[in-house]
């Protein structure tokens, strides 16, 4: 019996051409890209902005020959925290928080005091004639 033996060799490619009949996705994955940058963006200069406080908080400064002054140069201190009384937290949700127009330092004549006080319900001598 003699027997049958056979080899084949096969090539072949493949050429793909894609072409979008309408640009909108185009449009649209770049504006979520600019979108997605502006939001990094944002996020970088809160936690910018944080840090810097806490490094104004701890009561340290940055020299201003130090290559990192720049990244706190815009972050300017104005006034500590207002420090709240726990005893204040813990008033009745129904108690009115007043604010006194007569501050203590009359130099600041816009600033409003807050006040824990609750008003007097003592009746007026207002006359009715």
């Amino acid at each position: 019996m003699a027997s049958s033996y056979a080899t084949s060799a096969s090539y072949g490619g493949q050429i793909s051409l894609s072409m979008p009949l309408d640009g909108s996705a185009v449009e649209i994955c770049k504006e979520l890209g600019r979108r997605q940058l502006d939001k990094s963006r944002l996020d970088y200069e809160l936690v910018r902005i944080k840090e810097c406080i806490n490094i104004y908080k701890a009561g340290f400064q940055i020299l201003p020959a130090s290559p990192f002054y720049p990244i706190c140069a815009d972050i300017v201190p104005i006034a500590a925290a207002p420090v709240v009384d726990p005893e204040e937290l813990s008033k009745p949700e129904g108690s009115p928080i007043l604010l006194d127009p007569s501050p203590a330092d009359t130099s600041e004549t816009d600033v409003l005091v807050p006040t824990m006080e609750a008003p007097s319900l003592e009746p007026s001598s207002v006359s009715s004639e």
